[in-house]
């Protein structure tokens, strides 16, 4: 037992997992009964061994309801939501307030005058009663925006002011910058700003790019994976007050809404899972306007989550859709109170358990093909969406498995040089539209001279300059 612990040993010690989903899809309640301390308070599908008819999904619950009676520990929340506002505290009182109101920050050579719905004295005066604590905050999180950037601390400090000043900046991360938000938002209530998801929207996707809450004349050099760089340095200080109090480190992201932010934390931890969250459409509405979402904010968060950007902004923007297909796990949650909703919990129970103890239980039939469908996809070409399908009949047996991919005899665009187009070498691997349309062509001439005056083309490395046609026909077709 002691060998089979120490083999585990380390996925008990340190897990991340990130949440996506589309806003109102249920990632914040997954994230509460994550960060649950007692687990007796939650009700799964578990039945006791004569209670009724025993079949393998009960054996599995069973299984899995014992092992994680023994094993729960509470995860740490990290709200994205309230790192965006962390940057917003960055800025002075005036500025932030200048960007609540939803008027673009931007270069004074390239600023405009807007109309606003409400005067910025009145707008200002209104949110007086939150400047103070604004200021005070603020204080507290350039300091702590200092200790994050001086990669030294735990040697620059003794052991006891580390945990000390860690300890007060979780508290800024977990608490402060919360329950100034719900302080704010009781003020806004009265406004005809009844929720911000909008500006946090516009903050996020300028923080990605320019590590920032405002438009910058440059931009960072970490983009697109500003905002998860930030995340992560919380997550290592955590872990390092974690190590001087010999706890674990269990800490949940909500919510990931970027596909690179997705690959940064892949790339960095093996003990690194995303989460996607989904429901139906219908439930989903419903709770956002239970929430003081209008119909018209809900609109417009909508459209910003569709992911169909122009694609040289898509390194930066919100994409649930590439979030949730980037997904290691998908739960499905029906809108049922987390007190009576046991299949959502038991989803939870069931892969936590899985991510502590791989191979504790076998996977159902279900998600044994949607295995084989995933491995299938990797067979496909195509740079936007890979998809991939698996037949099978009644008995969950295989009768045939497909991916997507280009008409017979045709080349794929992962096997497609973008460079080479623009030289008219290998031509059969490109259409006539692609070599005489002269916009898309002109086009394809302005890209690789980019690529050229940079060097990025030096910077691949070997790696194939390849493109996808969807992307700039319609970029091209829409300018």
């Amino acid at each position: 037992m002691e060998v089979v612990d120490q083999i585990y040993n380390l996925r008990h010690n340190f897990i991340v997992i990130g949440l996506t989903g589309r806003t109102g899809s249920g990632c914040t309640t997954v994230a509460d009964i994550l960060k649950t301390e007692n687990i007796q308070k939650l009700k799964s599908n578990y039945k006791e061994i004569n209670s009724g008819i025993i079949d393998n999904n009960v054996r599995k619950n069973r299984i899995v309801h014992n092992f994680i009676c023994k094993n729960w520990k509470p995860f740490t929340i990290i709200r994205a939501s309230d790192v965006i506002f962390y940057y917003a505290f960055l800025k002075d009182f005036d500025i932030f307030v200048k960007c609540l109101e939803g008027t673009d920050i931007i270069p004074k050579e390239e600023s405009k005058i807007c109309p606003e719905t409400i005067s910025d004295i009145s707008f200002k005066k209104l949110l007086d009663p939150v400047k103070d604590d604004y200021n005070t905050i603020r204080k507290i999180v350039v300091e702590c925006e200092n200790f994050l950037n001086n990669k030294n601390y735990e040697d620059v400090f003794e052991k006891e002011d580390v945990l000390e000043k860690i300890e007060q900046y979780r508290k800024l991360i977990l608490h402060d910058i919360a329950e100034f938000r719900k302080n704010l938002d009781e003020i806004l209530a009265k406004t005809v700003k009844k929720v911000i998801a909008k500006e946090l929207q516009k903050w996020g996707n300028n923080i990605r790019k320019y590590n920032s809450i405002t438009v910058e004349k440059m931009i960072d050099k970490k983009s697109p994976s500003c905002l998860a760089h930030k995340i992560n340095q919380f997550i290592k200080m955590f872990r390092v007050s974690d190590k001087i109090k010999d706890k674990p480190t269990l800490i949940v992201i909500d919510a990931l809404r970027n596909p690179y932010e997705i690959l940064y934390f892949r790339e960095r931890y093996s003990a690194f899972y995303t989460i996607s969250v989904n429901t139906e459409e219908k439930i989903r509405q419903q709770k956002l306007f239970e929430k003081g979402y209008r119909l018209s904010e809900v609109q417009a968060i909508d459209e910003a989550e569709k992911g169909k950007h122009d694609f040289q902004d898509s390194y930066q923007l919100i994409d649930i859709d590439k979030c949730i297909e980037l997904s290691d796990i998908h739960l499905t949650h029906n809108g049922i109170e987390i007190s009576k909703n046991r299949d959502l919990i038991n989803q939870i129970f069931t892969y936590v358990s899985l991510i502590l103890h791989p191979g504790l239980i076998p996977p159902s039939p279900i998600e044994r093909m949607m295995q084989i469908a995933f491995t299938a996809k990797l067979n496909s070409g195509c740079l936007s969406r890979q998809v991939g399908a698996a037949v099978t009949n009644q008995f969950y047996s295989v009768q045939a498995i497909g991916w997507n991919t280009v008409a017979e005899g045709q080349t794929p665009c992962s096997l497609r040089n973008l460079y080479d187009l623009c030289e008219q070498e290998d031509a059969n691997a490109y259409s006539t539209y692609e070599k005489n349309d002269k916009k898309f062509s002109d086009y394809i001439s302005v890209l690789v001279n980019a690529y050229n005056s940079n060097k990025a083309l030096e910077n691949l490395k070997g790696e194939t300059l390849s493109y996808c046609f969807k992307d700039i026909y319609t970029t091209t077709t829409v300018q």
